[in-house]
């Protein structure tokens, strides 16, 4: 469906970007971040019954087999309107005299022994009762190895009336580990429940149809500049400056830290060195808040010709200025007059996501956590020259507060 259509808006204007050893090779521009026009909200959509979940029962519509409790009681409920899949879904009510907290849990590993790579699991839930409103819920997904817990991947939320739809996203990057899931409700009272539909598991894999071509797990101990470009420029509309040391590889994570530097504002962008056609790009990535509104996180593709707007500009992922983070957007540029789609994520950007542009002739599709959310099928919107995938965390004032920093876990581009 497509959604939030812009005319002449105001798109990366101004500076181009003097690109470290990709003179004559890219035409590469370095962008600014577009200004977000009040982009409407994302509609929620079921999901469990997609291919690949890795929970035999995750719609409850028979039975409550594959689930259990700690501190709690199970039961299967109809609801005649509001159920996110079929018409049951799961309650979870504490055990009398619990506090603290109480759980629904996976009976089983998701994975065990889990393959490398990125799991992903969602679930919708609700409050179950007037007290449980306004509590919060934590989706996790634990791993452990030989010796017990390794890390818990997180994703909160704030239990309301009405479903919501929440992720969590591990990474598993060794051999030798498994990986438990469960929703545990905080804060609990004697009256408290919630509700539970819809459970979603995913393995890591190549999506069906596609070829992985490039993947970087930043793995070692610098940005692998025989892949990716850095910008020495002017900052963005001339905000500060784009240098490489802003850029930093540890731990497997890319990040990227706009600070002040002797009184100005220096952050940085880089840019793949290959171009393509059409394609699946893909990336995990979260960006910290910015109480001084001054720096905006994106990640985009950008036309190897350089002709912006008319040869099109895709902001895969883009923050904007908001201090706090709470959602980002995807904007499509494109025509002579940079006219313009957009699609508002209503997610914490401070958190981890997975998104993923696919770009095919005859459509654009974005994914959220491993989740189709928007399909945009104007013939004029997508672009049908080559791109090249950038990464960029652009300021727009001249000065800051405190360092603001953005996270990369890995990227990659896949082909048909």
């Amino acid at each position: 469906m497509e959604r939030g259509f812009v005319g002449r808006g105001q798109g990366r204007r101004g500076w181009l970007a003097c690109v470290v050893g990709l003179s004559g090779v890219l035409g590469l521009g370095c962008e600014p971040e577009q200004v977000q026009e009040g982009a409407p909200d994302e509609l929620q959509s079921s999901t469990a019954a997609a291919t690949g979940n890795l929970f035999a029962n995750g719609g409850f519509e028979t039975d409550l087999q594959g689930w259990k409790t700690w501190q709690a009681s199970l039961s299967r409920v109809s609801l005649s309107t509001g159920a996110p899949e079929g018409g049951h879904v799961v309650k979870v009510t504490p055990t009398a005299g619990t506090s603290g907290g109480y759980s629904l849990e996976a009976s089983s590993s998701v994975a065990s022994p889990a393959a490398l790579g990125t799991y992903s699991v969602s679930a919708s839930v609700a409050a179950a009762s007037t007290s449980a409103v306004g509590k919060t819920v934590i989706l996790a997904l634990r791993e452990t190895d030989a010796n017990g817990v390794v890390r818990v991947w997180e994703q909160t939320a704030t239990l309301t009336q009405a479903f919501q739809r929440i992720t969590v996203s591990a990474t598993v990057e060794q051999t030798g580990r498994s990986l438990a899931f469960y929703i545990f409700q905080t804060g609990s009272g004697a009256s408290d429940a919630f509700y539970a539909d819809d459970l979603l598991a995913t393995a890591p894999g190549t999506p069906a149809g596609w070829r992985l071509v490039f993947q970087d797990d930043f793995s070692g101990s610098a940005v692998d500049t025989t892949q990716w470009g850095m910008y020495d420029s002017p900052g963005h509309d001339g905000n500060g400056l784009r240098r490489p040391s802003a850029f930093s590889v540890a731990n497997g994570l890319l990040t990227v830290t706009a600070q002040m530097v002797n009184g100005t504002l220096v952050s940085g962008g880089m840019a793949h060195r290959s171009n393509y056609k059409y394609g699946r790009f893909e990336f995990r990535v979260r960006t910290e808040p910015d109480p001084s509104g001054a720096t905006s996180g994106v990640v985009l593709t950008w036309p190897q010709t350089g002709n912006w707007p008319t040869d099109g500009e895709n902001d895969i992922y883009e923050t904007g200025t908001g201090t706090s983070r709470a959602s980002f957007s995807t904007f499509i540029h494109y025509g002579a007059d940079n006219r313009q789609y957009y699609y508002k994520h209503a997610v914490d950007a401070t958190q981890w996501h997975i998104v993923a542009m696919e770009w095919e002739a005859n459509a654009l599709r974005i994914y959220r956590d491993g989740a189709l959310v928007w399909t945009l099928t104007d013939a004029n919107a997508i672009p049908d020259v080559a791109h090249h995938l950038c990464i960029q965390l652009d300021a727009f004032r001249t000065t800051m507060g405190a360092p603001v920093k953005m996270y990369v876990d890995w990227a990659k581009i896949y082909q048909r």
